[in-house]
């Protein structure tokens, strides 16, 4: 039975949470900051970081098909608690990155769509209704090929995919017993590689007049 002090906790804990109210401009410059010096090995092949995050964050407000936008509003809020919300403590950080985890795959279905129009193709020998992970990954030539990259940034984003992969197939997600600071490490990988790939997908979706 829950404690009278644990209840206490809870509900503190919730009510600082529901009180943060989300700053998109705050959360660009949070992200800016937080990513500038991983971007800065890829000037010149991407667009300026600050462009590659307001695509981001534009993309989570542009409508595709309602399946695929329900989950924008969930996205910002973890981004903007994750990286915007002081208060925010290590069981809310898990839940936000669980959240993000589970959510990339969508993401990547999304724009996927606004670039082509039709969903991700399934694999036939599947017996899902939908394409999973592993097939989104492979219908971006971004994320199909990081594992042939043989420069070190793109070798370490790959080793970021495979971890991302294996968190995401994982019942559990990142391991329960992940401490703080490895928390948001995970957070950091997965965040990268929304930028990532939307750095990647920008002049696919100026071409369809999504951008």
């Amino acid at each position: 039975m829950t404690s009278l002090t644990s209840r206490t906790s809870i509900a503190e804990r919730s009510a600082r949470t529901s009180s943060f109210v989300y700053d998109e401009e705050a959360l660009k410059e949070r992200l800016h900051e937080a990513f500038e010096p991983i971007s800065a090995p890829l000037v010149g092949q991407i667009r300026p970081l600050r462009e590659v995050i307001d695509s981001l964050l534009h993309m989570l407000s542009e409508s595709s098909i309602p399946q695929l936008d329900e989950v924008d509003g969930l996205t910002k809020t973890a981004l903007g608690n994750l990286y915007c919300n002081e208060a925010l403590e290590a069981m809310d950080r898990r839940t936000y990155l669980n959240s993000l985890l589970t959510k990339y795959e969508t993401f990547l279905k999304k724009l996927y769509y606004l670039i082509h129009s039709e969903d991700v193709p399934r694999n036939p020998k599947t017996s899902t209704k939908s394409a999973e992970l592993a097939e989104c990954i492979f219908a971006f030539d971004s994320l199909r090929g990081l594992r042939y990259r043989t420069d070190e940034v793109g070798q370490a984003f790959s080793k970021h995919l495979d971890r991302v992969r294996a968190w995401r197939n994982e019942e559990s997600h990142l391991a329960p017993e992940a401490s703080e600071s490895e928390v948001q490490v995970a957070v950091g990988i997965l965040v990268a590689l929304y930028l990532y790939f939307v750095a990647y997908s920008i002049t696919d979706l100026e071409s369809t007049g999504r951008l």
